[in-house]
């Protein structure tokens, strides 16, 4: 059975990207394209009053959002966290707040 995809509601769809950070940035392939095609996608997210999440592993030893996605997306909600997931409790008590009675949003864009 092949699987339906519904239309994308930005009202009920936010933009998550994970661990843009610098360190990542020597050991995986392609990070510059990742980086390029996650900051197209944070400007469409930005057309369609899309809120945009972006999560720092450790910035203290890892660094910071690279430069390129955080000039593009400075209006995105930055979460910094030691947990090898994004779905901290910060990160989803922020997305109850701004998100109320859509909590199980319909889409959510996700790039590591």
């Amino acid at each position: 059975m092949a699987l339906k995809i519904g239309k994308l509601l930005p009202n009920k769809s936010v933009l998550l990207l994970c661990d843009m950070q610098d360190k990542f940035s020597k050991i995986i392939q392609h990070f510059d394209q990742v980086v390029e095609t996650s900051g197209k996608l944070g400007e469409f997210a930005k057309l369609l009053n899309m809120n945009t999440y972006i999560t720092e592993h450790y910035p203290k030893g890892l660094g910071r959002t690279v430069m390129p996605l955080k000039e593009k997306l400075g209006n995105a909600n930055f979460f910094e966290k030691t947990l090898f997931s994004m779905c901290t409790q910060e990160m989803m008590d922020t997305l109850k707040t701004k998100n109320p009675g859509d909590f199980y949003l319909d889409s959510f864009l996700i790039i590591f």
